[in-house]
């Protein structure tokens, strides 16, 4: 309570309490108020209201509240819609109350979002990019998807796209999506000559289109003598110009740059995924919805459809209907069948380099002669069901990996499968020495020297003799017996060790420490010392029990 509130409460209590003790006339004339006031908070005070608190001045009817049926519905689209604020809700369910009332229940029920702050007031180029032609002026970036939480596992389950290379036009906003499972020059190259072959079929001059990019390497940022099939040279070459951003300037590239947060909060976030099938059709979808439906309050509230109508009307409207892509199929890098194969048909060979663990297994996959596939991690269940999925890619499966402390269940279920797996020996694979281990660096080792012993050079592996279930049943009781009797030796050194730290000496034979008679000979006072007596007693249990 402050100052202020506690000067007030005594004041309220003083008068109560001489309006009590002389009457309300005399109060009001003591303490120069109006006879009502005196009454009201006597009156309260006589209630059990003892805290001389102001009470609300809220109406208790109100026709123009708004009632709770439509307020859950507020409630409900905001949980089904996260990334939309009230104005967007509005628009996007069709809810029938204003933006100010469902901004007022989002913020009563504490569902709205603290906005960022912004440090530094950046540049206003609304209205320079409104000026533009339509699909003339396109800003370019590439957007990683491994680090969006919701994504991740999906992606590392389904083989879904790692990366995401973005076209957006600065005077409609519309967004042109493409996929790829790495990042490269030759997947930025195909995204745009695809987009730029399109905008020419409907009609759009590509002489007229310029394009806007940051310095990263896969748009040529780092090449100092450009290659004609390179990035900067097949835009030069279909007639468009290319233009680079400054170094630091994020705000150059700015209508690009804000898609991806909108596409991760309104798309990623949101979606699960059934496959490649199920993604590409969700994407397709989202971006016809971000193209032909979703408003856009920076540009006049409108929709890069109806801002392309109004702006270029001898354009079709269907130049936007241009679907996302993925990117792996057009360069031999398809994840869900073999590099330059059609569907149904099969790869000669398929190599599996597997870093085993517990709870997880590290797979690069390489086909025929094709470079490796980025690293993957799968459960124990979850592989096996990818290797039965993989058997129609291939003529023949090969998979190794090393031996070690998880015996050879892993190669009784491949060879169950009909793969064929060698265990080999374990071995340090870091080459050259550069101190780096990892699981996907020794898988994609494995995967490399599986390639070279295929190809003949039984060098590269030294591969093991995997026993039978009997045989292996029959070695480990001998091998556990023999460890056994390792632990048994070292707790009987302890004990002579411990013997003779209190000056007493056994046996050199160490067969019979342990027992009774050895101690009663060797040692006749320990047995009436304590402490020598409790840690003999300790040692010899437990080797006994070790026997």
């Amino acid at each position: 309570m402050s100052r202020a509130s506690q000067d007030l409460f005594s004041l309220r209590h003083e008068l109560v309490r001489y309006a009590t003790a002389h009457g309300i006339r005399a109060a009001m004339r003591q303490f120069g108020c109006a006879r009502n006031t005196v009454r009201l908070w006597l009156r309260r005070w006589q209630d059990g209201d003892d805290s001389f608190q102001n009470h609300s001045r809220r109406p208790h009817h109100q026709p123009a509240c708004t009632p709770p049926k439509i307020e859950q519905a507020v409630v409900a689209a905001r949980k089904k819609a996260p990334c939309f604020g009230a104005r967007r809700l509005v628009d996007m369910f069709v809810l029938p109350v204003g933006k100010g009332a469902a901004h007022r229940i989002l913020r009563d029920h504490q569902l709205t979002r603290r906005r960022q702050r912004k440090h530094k007031r950046k540049a206003d180029l609304r209205k320079i990019k409104a000026a533009h032609a339509p699909l003339t002026h396109l800003q370019m970036d590439t957007k990683y998807l491994n680090d969006i939480p919701h994504y991740w596992p999906q992606m590392q389950a389904q083989g879904l796209p790692r990366f995401q290379y973005t076209i957006r036009d600065e005077a409609t906003g519309a967004l042109f999506v493409s996929y790829s499972s790495e990042l490269s020059k030759t997947c930025a190259t195909l995204a745009l000559s695809r987009l730029l072959d399109h905008l020419k079929a409907h009609g759009l001059d590509p002489s007229l289109v310029e394009v806007r990019t940051d310095l990263g390497s896969e748009f040529d940022g780092d090449t100092v003598h450009y290659r004609p099939d390179g990035f900067h040279g097949s835009l030069l070459a279909s007639g468009a110009r290319h233009r680079f951003n400054p170094p630091a300037r994020p705000n150059a590239n700015a209508d690009v740059e804000s898609s991806h947060a909108t596409i991760e909060a309104e798309f990623f976030d949101l979606e699960t995924f059934h496959g490649t099938r199920h993604f590409l059709a969700s994407v397709t979808t989202y971006q016809h919805f971000f193209n032909f439906a979703r408003k856009n309050r920076s540009r006049s509230d409108q929709t890069p459809a109806q801002l392309l109508a109004h702006n270029a009307p001898h354009l079709d409207p269907r130049i936007l209907l241009l679907p996302p892509l993925l990117l792996d199929p057009l360069m031999g890098q398809d994840l869900s069948r073999p590099p330059g194969k059609q569907a149904g048909e099969k790869a000669r060979r398929l190599k599996l380099g597997i870093d085993v663990h517990w709870a997880q297994y590290v797979v690069v996959a390489q086909y025929d002669d094709a470079s490796p596939r980025p690293a993957r991690r799968f459960t124990p269940e979850s592989f096996v069901e990818w290797v039965k999925a993989r058997l129609g890619d291939a003529q023949e499966v090969n998979s190794c990996y090393e031996a070690g402390a998880f015996d050879y269940v892993l190669h009784r279920r491949q060879e169950a499968l009909g793969v064929r797996n060698m265990v080999v020996r374990p071995r340090n694979w870091d080459q050259y020495g550069k101190k780096v281990k990892t699981d996907q660096r020794d898988a994609l080792a494995l995967c490399g020297m599986l390639d070279r012993y295929l190809a003949g050079n039984t060098e590269t592996l030294c591969v093991i003799r995997v026993p039978s279930e009997s045989e292996e049943r029959s070695r480990g009781q001998t091998r556990q017996r023999d460890s056994l009797v390792s632990d048994r030796g070292r707790m009987s050194n302890r004990g002579l060790s411990t013997a003779r730290y209190y000056g007493y000496d056994l046996p050199k034979d160490g067969g019979g420490r342990w027992r009774s008679s050895v101690w009663r000979r060797s040692c006749p006072n320990t047995f009436t010392r304590p402490w020598p007596a409790g840690t003999r007693s300790c040692w010899r249990s437990t080797i006994k029990s070790r026997h």
